[in-house]
């Protein structure tokens, strides 16, 4: 059986530019997500930042528990969340209907159908009433990072897992520090508009998380260089300009154009957030 740093190899998780994932097996037979950073990270950066990250227990925040060597690649050990992604607990996979013609017309991408009818679906009120609970409890995960001069800089849906009635934050690979600079990493769609990495890029992904959720769809369609002059030339629409929502979904309808505001001071803080989910 193949095995990474001691320990075996049931499957692969996941990879990307930043190094893959895998499901192994512990000594004592539970179960962990080794990360295997791309060649080159930093092994004591890694060190440090486990050391932060092990004083932050939270319920929605995958716990980090060693760093290992293997091959000389350096890997993040971390318990294993069994749990479906988030936008997948909530809706079925998108499928424009065959009616939108590539001729009707497009507004931030999205394409427009006759009488003003969506291509989406909205969320019923059962999984609005989820998703504001699970957003509330990843805000709750980004502030406790926030509060100890931590940003996430990969929130997506792809780290945000499901399991019972807990939406748990993933892949801590790209935490860092919030004075280590501003170059910005992660996911191109969740990128914010400004060129910073602070929380308030966090609250941004969060945003277009929970528009995704929503609605279905990102923000802003197009090839990557279309979405980055889109976000940096205009503001997000909100998501009710997408999909008809249910009433039960305006609190998040609001939240969302505030998420994504392209002035980071403007977002509300990853705190604000929580208060205003649990009021």
């Amino acid at each position: 059986m193949v095995s990474i740093a001691g320990f075996p190899i049931r499957a692969l998780l996941g990879a990307g530019a930043q190094g893959e994932v895998f499901l192994a097996e512990r000594p004592d037979g539970t179960l962990a997500a080794l990360k295997v950073l791309a060649e080159g990270a930093d092994r004591a950066r890694a060190v440090a930042l486990v050391a932060r990250l092990a004083t932050l227990a939270h319920p929605s925040l995958v716990r980090v528990v060693a760093v290992h060597d293997h091959e000389g690649r350096v890997v993040l050990e971390m318990d294993h969340v069994d749990g479906a992604p988030l936008i997948g607990t909530l809706r079925a996979p998108r499928v424009i209907p065959l009616t939108v013609r590539p001729t009707l017309p497009v507004a931030f991408g999205q394409p427009l159908q006759e009488g003003n009818l969506s291509a989406f679906t909205a969320l019923d009120d059962a999984a609005t009433r989820r998703l504001e609970r699970y957003v509330a409890q990843i805000a709750s995960a980004l502030a406790k990072l926030h509060e100890n001069g931590l940003v996430h800089r990969d929130v997506r849906p792809e780290n945000i897992l499901v399991a019972g009635d807990r939406a748990v934050l993933l892949d801590v690979g790209l935490v860092t520090d919030d004075a280590e600079g501003d170059d910005q990493a992660g996911t191109a769609a969740y990128l914010a508009p400004d060129d910073l990495t602070g929380p308030a890029a966090d609250l941004y992904a969060l945003g277009v998380v929970l528009f995704e959720a929503l609605t279905g769809a990102l923000p802003f369609l197009g090839s990557a260089q279309e979405v980055v002059v889109l976000k940096g030339t205009v503001s997000a629409p909100a998501p009710s300009f997408v999909v008809k929502l249910r009433p039960t979904a305006a609190r998040l309808d609001a939240l969302t154009i505030r998420l994504l505001r392209r002035v980071a001071a403007q977002r509300p803080t990853a705190a604000e957030v929580v208060a205003l989910l649990s009021g």
